[in-house]
């Protein structure tokens, strides 16, 4: 569709995505916090609205760390 992969705007406050994914926007802020402090993500200046992604198979690797232990936990529970 010719949109950037490296970079998108956060349309929506951190309340707003906290409610939408029924998160505090304490939990929200933390996990941007961390994907910045782990170089995943970057903000731009203005009002942390703004994300770069200076790698985006890094963003590639966190998604699947997070997804990959829940699908083997349900599969290990569906054996039992």
């Amino acid at each position: 569709r010719g949109l950037r992969t490296d970079q998108i705007t956060l349309r929506m406050t951190r309340a707003e995505i906290g409610n939408y994914l029924g998160m505090t926007l304490e939990t929200v802020s933390r996990a941007l916090s961390r994907l910045a402090r782990t170089d995943v993500i970057r903000f731009a200046e203005k009002g942390r609205r703004e994300i770069q992604i200076p790698k985006v198979e890094a963003l590639e690797r966190f998604i699947q760390g997070c997804v990959t232990p829940a699908a083997s936990a349900v599969a290990a529970e569906a054996v039992h």
